[in-house]
């Protein structure tokens, strides 16, 4: 799925959703067009429709120590 279609999705356009993140139109364009967006760019994108975006690390091979909200590790 591109960026644009979770834009789409909610019925936003560029501009409504550049008001809601604080940026230009052009800047949302930007990221939708695939140029390396940063993952707090993305963050305040998909915030800005609503959504969470949760990044999980997936390792090949092992379990990788990660820590959980209580700051214990799995």
């Amino acid at each position: 799925m591109k960026l644009s279609d979770y834009r789409n999705n909610r019925g936003l356009s560029q501009t409504e959703v550049a008001k809601r993140m604080g940026v230009t139109q052009a800047f949302v364009s930007m990221i939708e067009s695939h140029n390396n967006p940063t993952i707090k760019t993305l963050r305040k994108y998909f915030n800005a429709m609503g959504y969470i975006l949760k990044i999980e690390p997936k390792f090949e091979g092992y379990k990788a120590l990660l820590k959980k909200e209580d700051n214990s590790y799995v």
